[in-house]
């Protein structure tokens, strides 16, 4: 008998129903030895010996492993084929003492017989180059979370860490967040123009874009100056120009990697990076796709073959192209060994895999089959038909105004057929115009002009627009930012967004990263004491050195003492000047230095609450956000003075991070006090406004003569005597009405109290020993 080692018992299942008879499939559970999960685990002294430790759950799976193999004539190691992969086989081998004679390691990127008989002909070593590039990054890690957290606990808040790629992650969102605040909003105007041939119908009439006034590009920054040209469009006589129709290929995209596989799921299916390559983890160990950690595009030719096929037999030979489609990785340093993700067997659509992959797991099927699919079908063409137009007057200024119209029509629809009209651009949503420019109308369609005819005007349509920041980042576009920039590689995307996430460090609203004060205060830290950690260069070097010692072209100690020189240096000289105390909370006491009293700063200031939207300006009357001037994320409710409850007063500093450690997951769209500003014109999404006075209160006290101001308790909105505590009056809207406040107060139930004007929710009543449980 022949023992085949896996991870995953799922993964074990399947292949043990193929495998045969002289075949016994086990699974190791995941990693079964790693580092000391208290100590450093590594004698830096001995050329970086790393000290595994068997797991503790592991103890029991690899005693079943070990009977297993004194019975096995030859063992398998077939565990993914990755560095962690490898990693694991290798660990395996170490912690049972197995013997390279009997021993051998297979790889397959797909979980089918075939693939498991191509992998059986051509058994190999461990590739101990492989290993090496997973022990480094592992030893990397630890060093620098071990070297710098002590050091973040003294100087910003005790349970904060700094990892050495999530560091990185979290400043891309800290500037982002930053680079939003200190844009300034700008107002311009488009002014487009409804024209049509004399005497066509109103069906076929169509839209120009003013593009150039007495022949410079146009800028209307006002009101003003879109009336002076409204003035003179009215006044003018338009003429054809010139005419001209262009026909485009529009190709389909790559099947897809493991980013790109994560930001269409975000956008698509609204699935979280994690929750992707869960459900993408699940699909390949039943089978169905091939394996899901690749920053490859390249696809087999009996796939190519197979996938032509289905194209042909569904749509038509119209849409297969004359040649299959081959496609270059761009990707630094992309194991281009691997293939991209895909079907397993393309012909099994996805209506047809439905028992087998329920729910989201079906709908992550569809998009990767569809993927697949459209990657080998024929090009869109697409006919785009201009107009060049003048519009011209006798006299005044401006004389001469010049438009562009255009038009697209689909001629063939190509691969755009298995998606429709609304096919995916890219792999992200568009993005969020920053530069005064709004992409001009494109017409359905449009008559067939001559050069130089006449046309008809029926309306000018001006548009108001404001300049928006850049987009703050989502799961999808953080993904993309950090490939893009060589930061972190196909098996660790998911893992950095959720690990900043889970450590406080940002939170969720509206699906896009909000850093929190204490993310802020972290990166802060690190900018000043550990510049290189966060530098997005830098991290992407060791990130390309990482693979060098995957090809074998370094050796991993060499990489290691190359950095740990400096490095050291860097926290002896911090440890030297950072203080002796760990604070509680960010901004609190026992700090010194400019960076203490930055971020001392920086957390009061984005910890302020909303304010209500009347008392602030802006485009579309702009709310400040939860955490002031920043827009970041408080890590706790803001604490609610008298004083804040009034309408018009100004709270306090709020601390930004209390006593207790923060929570595990950050999701803001619950609470509105939390809700960022938008990114597009610096707003809040889920401000609540302040309390209103109730029209039937007097304006002055009839006590003590001081204003009345209108405040809110548990008991819901009322109105009080601005001379608390002297004068205690008070009205209520659904007061008795025997006496200015002197009515019984009634309690109202659940359903008749109005919801918290802060956080939007009713508040209940507490069961203390003077007020029992609240049962309406």
């Amino acid at each position: 008998m022949r023992l085949i080692i896996v991870e995953s018992p799922k993964k074990a299942r399947t292949l043990g129903s193929f495998a045969g008879t002289g075949y016994r499939v086990i699974a190791t559970m995941g990693h079964v030895r790693d580092l000391p999960g208290k100590r450093l685990g590594v004698d830096v002294g001995n050329g970086f010996a790393p000290e595994y430790e068997v797991l503790d759950r592991a103890k029991r799976t690899l005693a079943s492993i070990r009977g297993a193999a004194r019975s096995a004539e030859f063992i398998l190691l077939a565990t993914d084929p990755d560095r962690e992969g490898e990693a694991i086989a290798w660990h395996v081998a170490e912690a049972l003492g197995l013997s390279p004679g009997r021993t051998a390691r297979i790889v397959f990127h797909e979980i089918s017989e075939r693939a498991l008989r191509q992998a059986l002909a051509t058994p190999r070593a461990i590739d101990q180059s492989l290993v090496d590039a997973q022990q480094a990054r592992r030893v990397l890690d630890r060093l620098v979370g071990y070297g710098v957290s002590p050091l973040l606990w003294r100087a910003v808040a005790r349970g904060t860490s700094g990892g050495r790629v999530q560091s990185v992650a979290l400043r891309l969102i800290v500037d982002r967040e930053r680079e939003i605040q200190a844009f300034v909003t700008r107002e311009f105007w488009t002014v487009d123009v409804e024209l049509s041939v004399p005497g066509a119908s109103e069906a076929d009439h169509f839209l120009a874009r003013v593009t150039g006034v007495d022949g410079v590009d146009p800028a209307f920054p006002d009101q003003a100056t879109v009336d002076t040209i409204i003035d003179a469009l009215s006044a003018s006589t338009f003429r054809v120009l010139e005419v001209g129709s262009a026909e485009t290929n529009r190709m389909s995209p790559p099947p897809f990697t493991t980013s790109t596989l994560q930001q269409v799921s975000g956008t698509r299916l609204r699935l979280s990076a994690k929750r992707t390559m869960q459900l993408a983890q699940d699909l390949y160990e039943d089978g169905l796709i091939t394996y899901m950690r690749t920053d490859s595009v390249s696809v087999s030719p009996e796939a190519i073959a197979a996938t032509r096929r289905v194209i042909e037999a569904d749509y038509g030979s119209e849409y297969v192209p004359s040649s299959p489609r081959r496609f270059q990785t761009r990707t630094r340093n992309a194991q281009e060994a691997h293939e991209a993700i895909r079907p397993v067997d393309v012909a099994r659509r996805p209506q047809t895999v439905r028992g087998m992959a329920r729910g989201d797991a079906g709908r992550l099927y569809e998009v990767i089959w569809q993927r697949m699919v459209a990657s080998q079908m024929a090009a869109a063409r697409i006919r785009t038909d201009k107009a060049s137009i003048e519009a011209r007057r006798s006299g005044g200024s401006p004389a001469l105004v010049m438009l562009e119209a255009r038009a697209s029509t689909l001629v063939f629809a190509g691969w755009l057929a298995l998606y429709g009209a609304t096919a995916e651009r890219g792999n992200a949503p568009a993005e969020t115009l920053a530069d005064g420019e709004v992409p001009a109308p494109v017409n359905s369609r449009m008559p067939v002009l001559a050069r130089d005819q006449n046309l008809q005007a029926h309306a000018v349509h001006p548009a108001q627009h404001f300049t928006k920041p850049p987009p703050r980042y989502s799961e999808a576009t953080l993904v993309r930012a950090l490939e893009a920039a060589g930061v972190g590689r196909p098996s660790t995307y998911a893992s950095i967004v959720s690990t900043i996430e889970e450590r406080g460090y940002v939170g969720q609203a509206s699906r896009v990263f909000v850093p929190t004060p204490l993310g802020c205060a972290v990166i802060d830290y690190l900018l000043e004491r550990f510049p290189s950690i966060v530098d997005v260069a830098f991290t992407a070097q060791m990130e390309d050195q990482l693979d060098e010692i995957a090809e074998g072209k370094i050796g991993w100690q060499a990489m290691l003492a190359g950095f740990h020189g400096p490095f050291s240096s860097n926290i002896a000289e911090a440890s030297r000047s950072a203080p002796s105390a760990r604070p509680n909370r960010v901004g609190g006491a026992g700090r010194s230095g400019s960076v203490a009293d930055g971020r001392e700063a920086v957390a009061e200031t984005r910890a302020r609450r909303i304010r209500s939207s009347a008392t602030s300006g802006g485009p579309e009357g702009a709310v400040t956000g939860a955490t002031g001037d920043h827009g970041g994320v408080a890590t706790r409710p803001a604490r609610r003075t008298r004083a804040s409850r009034t309408t018009g007063a100004s709270p306090g500093p709020t601390p930004a991070l209390g006593d207790t450690a923060p929570p595990r997951r950050r999701s803001l769209a619950r609470n509105a006090r939390l809700a960022p500003m938008d990114s597009g014109s610096g707003q809040s999404d889920g401000a609540v406004a302040a309390p209103i006075i109730d029209p039937t209160a007097p304006t002055t006290c009839p006590k003590c003569g001081a204003p009345m101001v209108a405040r809110t308790s548990s008991w819901g909105p009322f109105t009080a005597c601005s001379g608390y505590p002297k004068c205690k009056y008070i009205h209520r809207a659904d007061q008795d009405s025997d006496g200015p406040g002197g009515g019984p107060r009634r309690r109202p139930s659940s359903r008749q109290r109005q919801p918290d004007p802060m956080t939007a929710r009713v508040v209940r009543g507490r069961r203390t020993p003077r007020r029992p449980r609240n049962t309406d």
